[in-house]
């Protein structure tokens, strides 16, 4: 059986910022077309960079599924045996330090002040977040539309997977 876990959506402000970001760039198209004295050029490359901004969008390719030996996280898979602590953590100062962020999509190596270190699959950079600790030590952190209920199955599915054995 196979649980997809809801996302969290896009905050207002990361949905602005979207969209802002997409009519800067096309703005900024549209000038350097301008600039080389093709109009057609211009209308052309803002079109595709408007097209490839809503299409191209990881966050709309993020998942959340919960399989039956573990929880698959996009293309990465954690066994319900190597995790080790499920909790829930706030994502207030939350940077980046590898990887993307793009307003509703967060993906790569984080760092906060509370939490430290941990590496983020998240569709908004902000509210809450489940923290899942590996036995080996990793930590990793997804944004679910409702991370208690998220928390709540993770940790009863991996009880019962322990004293099954």
């Amino acid at each position: 059986m196979v649980y997809i876990i809801e996302k969290a959506p896009m905050r207002p402000v990361e949905r602005y910022a979207s969209i802002g970001s997409l009519i800067l760039m096309g703005v900024a198209c549209a000038l350097a077309g301008y600039l080389l004295g093709d109009a057609k050029l211009a209308a052309v490359m803002v079109s595709v960079v408007a097209a490839l901004g809503v299409i191209l969008h990881p966050g709309d390719r993020l998942e959340y599924r919960v399989e039956a030996d573990g929880i698959r996280i996009g293309r990465q898979f954690l066994p319900f045996r190597s995790m080790r602590g499920i909790r829930i953590a706030r994502l207030d100062g939350t940077f980046i330090t590898g990887g993307v962020a793009f307003p509703g999509f967060w993906y790569g190596k984080a760092w906060s002040r509370q939490l430290g270190s941990f590496f983020l699959y998240g569709s908004t950079g902000l509210g809450k977040g489940v923290l899942i600790t590996l036995t080996d030590g990793r930590r990793v952190m997804i944004t679910p539309a409702r991370p208690v209920s998220v928390v709540v199955q993770l940790q009863v599915t991996t009880t019962a997977r322990r004293y099954k054995r």
